[in-house]
């Protein structure tokens, strides 16, 4: 039997179950989980914000593992890289039909038929085991999976593992410039990896405007430039004049939301500088309407651009980033909580109610790599 944590009803605590262990189909990969990160969807799913969701399910989509069983099938990783029993491997989480009206207009995240692993494949029928929150996952034909590079610690990857990619995929429809002044809203993981690619990307100046404040000695550590502390600089009004004072009276050129609060995105029109660009990276629920004058985003010549979630290949190129730049910044001191699965609940408390910065759930304790 395999044990996992299944969710079925708003603010109830999840429930440790046993499932039968399954019979992997020719096209499948069965893999122990490592490391499970909890992310701030699940906090947005367990809350009931994510209507989608469907339930049981297991939930878990930001997970690493090790080969337990390949389907007969399975010879190489969707690289080509030759797959064995034992390796390790990361996995993209969404499996889109490459057929619809929105996969054929390029813009697979919305595809009409796409399966989430860990988020829209509830567990009340076999194989059951589709979520990371769970001794096994069950990878099923389609999932595209990628060998872990030789080296690359498993709790980096946790780190970051949705955010990173979350962040590659905004930063395509969001352009940042060699010598761009960017303001990151929100200090979690999303807004870390948003500073540290902007600063991959040539900004000159960065602006994290966030906390608590250990995220913000993070933020200062990885390379910020400037830290407002949301705690002491408490109003919309005092933020803004700050980082107005902070960029020569103008406003950062690129501002990214990644806090989920809905009035962020009022800030960030006061923020941007004339001309500049926004990038709403963090609602990924439904949290209420806000008023957001139109006056200013035309006069003011704003460009204002949503990003929902990525596809395999912004998985896979942070999969490569990460193997070229973990040595360059601390990722796995993100990981400031660990958890074993039977204690997901408090897992999930302690990531509710901001007290790491990530927390991770460990089925077999401290991963070996």
């Amino acid at each position: 039997m395999v044990k996992a944590a299944v969710f079925e009803k708003a603010n109830e605590p999840l429930k440790i179950q046993n499932f039968p262990k399954p019979t992997v189909e020719d096209n499948a990969v069965l893999v122990k989980i490592l490391s499970a990160g909890i992310c701030g969807t699940d906090i947005h799913v367990w809350s009931g914000k994510v209507p989608w969701v469907k339930t049981p399910v297991i939930l878990g989509h930001e997970s690493v593992g090790v080969v337990e069983e390949l389907g007969k099938s399975i010879t190489h990783d969707s690289m080509g890289k030759p797959l064995s029993e034992g390796d390790r491997i990361y996995w993209a989480i969404g499996i889109t039909c490459g057929r619809c009206y929105y996969c054929l207009r390029n813009s697979p995240t919305r595809c009409l038929n796409r399966k989430a692993i860990g988020l829209s494949t509830p567990c009340d029928k076999p194989p059951h085991l589709f979520g990371g929150f769970a001794e096994q996952i069950y990878l099923p034909a389609g999932t595209y999976i990628f060998k872990v590079p030789e080296g690359l610690p498993t709790l980096a990857i946790s780190a970051v593992g949705c955010a990173g990619p979350t962040m590659i995929a905004g930063l395509e429809n969001v352009e940042i410039n060699l010598n761009d002044v960017v303001a990151v809203q929100g200090s979690g993981p999303i807004g870390m990896f948003g500073l540290i690619l902007s600063m991959e990307r040539g900004a000159l100046e960065t602006i994290m405007i966030g906390g608590p404040a250990k995220r913000l000695e993070f933020a200062k550590k990885v390379g910020a430039t400037h830290v407002i502390d949301i705690n002491e600089v408490r109003t919309p009004e005092e933020r803004i004049k700050m980082v107005k004072e902070l960029t020569g009276g103008y406003g950062p050129d690129v501002v990214m939301d990644c806090t989920g609060i809905p009035n962020a995105i009022q800030e960030a029109v006061s923020i941007v500088r004339d001309g500049g660009r926004i990038l709403e990276v963090g609602a990924y629920a439904d949290y209420g309407p806000v008023p957001v004058n139109p006056y200013f985003i035309t006069n003011r010549q704003i460009k204002i651009v949503g990003s929902y979630s990525k596809v395999a290949r912004h998985e896979f190129e942070f999969l490569r980033f990460m193997g070229g730049k973990w040595r360059k910044y601390p990722f796995r001191e993100m990981v400031t909580h660990k958890f074993p699965l039977e204690r997901i609940n408090e897992a999930f408390e302690v990531q509710r109610s901001l007290g790491g910065m990530k927390v991770v759930v460990l089925p077999y304790g401290e991963p070996p790599t």
